[in-house]
Formats: C-alpha cells, structure tokens, sequence
C-alpha cells in the first residue's frame, strides 16, 4: 500500500472515528437536559401541591368551606327577604339571634365563625384521610359513604372540639341562659349544647363541607336531616348523643311528643326547614330566653317576627299571646271574637289572639271580701242571698259557643 493511500485511510479512520464519539456525546447531553427540564417541572408541582388534600369523590365539593360575617346585627337581619336569608350562613343567623341576651355578653360573633371554619376543616382532613375505611369496609357504614361522613362530623366536632349534651338541660332546656340554646355555649366554652344546638351546629359545619344537611323539627325536639333530593339519598341524624343514630320519621311522630295528622298537614313538623323558617326557630329560642328573664316586650316582639316567618307553626299564636306579660290565669278570645266584642284594633298585626286577665279571678276575690265584710243573715224565699250578689255577665258562658273547650268557670 502506497504511503499516500495509507495515509488517507488513517485520515478516513479518524474522521469516521469522531463521528462516533461526537454522536456518543450529544445523545447523553440531549438526554440529559431533558430529564433535568422534567425533575425540575416535577419537582415545582410537588412543592407547590403536595399539602393539598385528595380531591374529594362527586358529589362532595367545598364551596363555602370557610363563611364570613356579611350581617352587622340582628336588626338588620330581621329586615332581610325570605330570598336574602337563603344567602346568610345558618351559624351566623343563629348567633345574631343570641345577641344582647344574657349568657352572651361575651359573645365575638366573627371569632365564632371563624372557629366553625377552622372545626370543618378539620373534619374535611380527618374525612379523606379514613375514607380507606369506608371503601374497605362499606357494610360497617350501611353501605352508604354519605353517613360514614356524617359518622366523621360528629366524631371530630366531639371528640376534638368537645361538644356535648349539657345534661342539666335534658327534656326542660333552661332558655335563661342563652348558651343553651344556641351555638355559643359549644364554641370554646364547656357548657355544652341542647337538642336546641346541637343539630345546628352539626348542619353549619356539614354545609361548610358541601353537605346537603337540613334543620328538621318533631314536637318540641330539633334534627338534623341528609337530604340530597329527588333521587338522592336521605336519611335524618340524631346527634345528642355522644353517636350517631339515623331514626325513621315514624320515631319522630311520636317522640317526644305525639305529632297528629293534622299538625304534620300544617307544614311544620318532620319538614326541611328554609333559611326562614330556621331563623324562626332561632327566634323562638330568643323569645323563651328572654322570657326566663322577665323581658316580655322584646320576648312577644321575638314571637311577632317567629310568626311572620314561619305562619304555619300551629303554636305561633300562643306563643305571642304568652309573652303579653299577664300576671294570673288568662283566656285567649278568637280573632273573630275579639273584633266582635272588643272592636277593631285588638287583633295584633298578624292575627295573633289576644290575651286578657280571667275575669272570674277578680269576681272571686270580690265575692271573698263580701262573705267576709257582710253580715249573715237568712235570704228571703227566692230572693237573692246578699252572701251571693248575681254575678255580673261573662264573655264565657255554659252555651256560648266561643268559650275555649278548656275553660271551664267555676261560679261561687
């Protein structure tokens, strides 16, 4: 082989040689940066997400996890549309209710909600963290992930928060203190709640999870109530106790006190109560409290604006008429016969029966002082005993057929 041949073959050699190793270098370099852009865009994702919580299963979202005060005072409140309320979170309705009452005077109306936003929270992480129970296990649950999350509320909202059933107010709710009867008494305080808040208390945090949970009322007790709607799956909580029980509305009818046909036509009891409704609850509450402390003005105003709320309450009427504030035994005449025989003008603005001394009472005491005051002596044959002086005439004779059923005068 010439020299000249050999040397362009060394050269060929090389070149091809270099080919090689250049090639062998830009794929690890191409390689390479690729898989640095990924680690890093991979990394970014993690640290900007990784304290996220799991997206949560259909239907459950959280659109209003944490609320915030949007009424200034009860006032205000009270001044609101049925279509206005509906936009007024339950925890805040309730604790404006409570203002200015005793038991509340150390009441932070903001600082409460803010604890019940903190309370969902809570609950929402402990929720997604135990749902591998539900999924494993479905039968413990009823086979319904809808009162395992129910279940986890009341859990969490007792056992960290320590809410729990006052005891002293079981079946007889002492109203003169307010943190009885509304969401206060639980925020932070050791009193404890009443079947008057606690089930207000389990439905402010659950709407805060997305939770389509309701206020419902049997006869003199309030419940909760899951209630997803046509189709959806319902069933109601009792949540007193330091557990979970879902009775059926047949228990209610019943307990605590016998609910009628006739009352449950009226369209207040073992219903899911509006934003107005609710509110009338909240201001029934008001109204007992500040009777229990002798405020019978503001309690009947309390009442007035119940009823305005909520005319379908079958005890809406007694209700203003017991807060009139009369000392002794009192009758109630019927709106048409308080305008017959009293006139105009004496049927309050809702129709509300009014409320009048017994007159028997005063007859009595009169006829008492009488006996006492006059000398004995033998009436004249069918004359009139001067020991019993005819008595002057009463709205609530034995035939007249407006007398109340329960009233009964007894003539001296």
């Amino acid at each position: 082989m010439s020299g000249k041949r050999a040397k362009r073959l060394r050269a060929e050699t090389k070149r091809a040689q270099g080919s090689v190793c250049s090639n062998r270098v830009k794929k690890p370099l191409w390689f390479g940066l690729f898989v640095g852009l990924t680690s890093l865009v991979a990394g970014g994702y993690l640290v900007a997400f990784h304290n996220k919580p799991p997206k949560p299963s259909p239907p459950y979202s959280y659109p209003a996890l944490s609320r915030t005060r949007e009424v200034k005072s009860l006032d205000d409140l009270l001044k609101m549309t049925p279509e206005q309320l509906d936009g007024v979170d339950i925890a805040e309705r309730n604790l404006l209710c409570a203002t200015g009452l005793p038991g509340a005077e150390s009441l932070d109306v903001d600082k409460a909600l803010a604890r019940l936003n903190e309370w969902a929270a809570r609950v929402r992480y402990w929720t997604e963290q135990s749902l591998w129970d539900f999924r494993q296990n479905p039968d413990k649950f009823k086979n319904s992930q809808a009162k395992f999350r129910v279940l986890l509320l009341i859990s969490v909202v007792q056992k960290d928060f320590g809410v729990h059933y006052n005891d002293r107010g079981q079946r007889n709710c002492d109203f003169s203190n307010a943190k009885n009867a509304f969401l206060h008494g639980m925020i932070d305080d050791a009193n404890g709640g009443t079947c008057a808040s606690m089930p207000v208390m389990y439905v402010a945090v659950g709407r805060r999870l997305g939770y389509p949970m309701k206020l419902v009322l049997a006869k003199t007790h309030v419940f909760a109530r899951w209630d997803d709607g046509p189709g959806g799956e319902r069933f109601n909580i009792e949540g007193t106790n330091p557990r979970f029980d879902d009775h059926p509305d047949s228990y209610y009818r019943t307990w605590p006190a016998p609910i009628s046909d006739a009352e449950l036509k009226q369209g207040w009891y073992l219903k899911p109560l509006t934003a107005a409704e609710e509110l009338a609850v909240f201001l029934q509450n008001r109204a007992c409290c500040l009777m229990d402390n002798d405020r019978y003005a503001e309690a009947r105003s309390a009442f007035v604006h119940a009823y305005r709320l909520a005319p379908q309450n079958p005890l809406g009427q007694a209700q203003i008429a017991s807060a009139s504030n009369v000392s002794g035994p009192v009758y109630a005449v019927p709106v048409a016969s308080a305008r017959r025989i009293h006139g105009p003008g004496t049927v309050d603005e809702f129709g509300a029966r009014m409320v009048y001394p017994n007159p028997w009472d005063d007859i009595e005491r009169i006829n008492a002082i009488n006996r006492t005051n006059m000398p004995r002596s033998t009436p004249p044959p069918g004359g009139v005993s001067p020991h019993r002086p005819p008595q002057p005439p009463t709205l609530y004779g034995p035939t007249n057929a407006d007398a109340p059923p329960a009233y009964q005068p007894v003539r001296p």
